[in-house]
């Protein structure tokens, strides 16, 4: 029996229609004619508006305190590592680090940005504030929706969001999906930035997030901050990476270092040697 090539033609269906679902058509004509549209950025060059980032680092990597330096850079409107910032609300949930680790680095920090304690209230650091909370989504929502930040941080994946386990991929999707929703209850075009460890993948030159690949593949953006070899001192230079963003715009990589500056610590920008 022969079979025509032609019966095996695909044609292809059309998209189920969302209930709901407000569809429409993009004017291109529109957008091409008029000047490029602008991103908007709550650090200008880092995070984008409205999204949601992950911020990988294997432990040691110093993810806690570049996240800590990013707060206080937001809510004082101050640059952050020479990048403009977006002045705001900032939420900070911290289910990783002990209390007196955390005050010496909300002490050192403060102090070694010279910031003004007027800014201090528009910081909403909480420690282990999810721990009671059998739904921990339901307590971060909640939170969200009171302060209406315009960056929640999240420290850490592991510690904050309390999967089964992080190797499942439907595990990993619902808790974004959950994470979504508790941006969607922060102030209009909030960004989340949630901080996780690395691994190193045997089959890859580089580190990878640590659990199922569904991740990096849903969230906006990843950034990796890794300490350079041959330098475990928590004083030593770090590189920050991008390797996975939807924005345009965004800075591949940037150097930064930890510098002693009046009664406590500063994080500066440094240049990245030219091979």
């Amino acid at each position: 029996m022969t079979i025509s090539p032609f019966s095996a033609i695909f044609i292809p269906k059309a998209p189920p229609r969302l209930e709901g679902a407000a569809l429409s058509r993009r004017d291109i004509l529109s957008i091409i004619s008029n000047p490029k549209p602008e991103r908007s950025w709550l650090v200008k060059g880092l995070l984008p508006t409205g999204s949601l980032f992950v911020l990988g680092g294997h432990p040691g990597a110093g993810k806690s305190f570049f996240s800590l330096a990013l707060a206080y850079s937001v809510v004082s409107g101050l640059p952050f590592l020479e990048l403009q910032t977006c002045p705001g609300v900032v939420l900070y949930l911290d289910e990783e680090n002990d209390l007196e680790t955390v005050d010496e680095r909300l002490f050192a920090l403060w102090h070694g940005m010279s910031l003004a304690p007027c800014s201090a209230d528009l910081l909403h650091y909480h420690s282990f504030s999810l721990a009671p909370s059998r739904a921990p989504f339901d307590a971060m929502k909640k939170l969200a929706a009171s302060i209406q930040p315009s960056l929640i941080i999240i420290d850490t994946l592991s510690s904050a969001c309390r999967l089964e386990s992080e190797n499942d991929n439907a595990e990993m999707a619902k808790m974004v999906s959950s994470l979504r929703r508790v941006l969607a209850a922060a102030a209009p075009s909030a960004s989340l930035l949630l901080l996780h460890h690395m691994r190193k993948a045997r089959w890859l030159e580089e580190d990878d997030l640590r659990g199922a690949g569904v991740l990096k593949a849903l969230v906006d953006g990843a950034l990796a901050l890794r300490r350079l070899r041959g330098r475990p001192s928590s004083w030593a230079p770090t590189e920050l990476t991008s390797f996975k963003s939807r924005a345009q715009g965004l800075i591949p990589s940037l150097r930064l270092q930890p510098e002693a500056f009046g009664l406590g610590i500063r994080l500066v920008r440094v240049p990245i040697p030219i091979p």
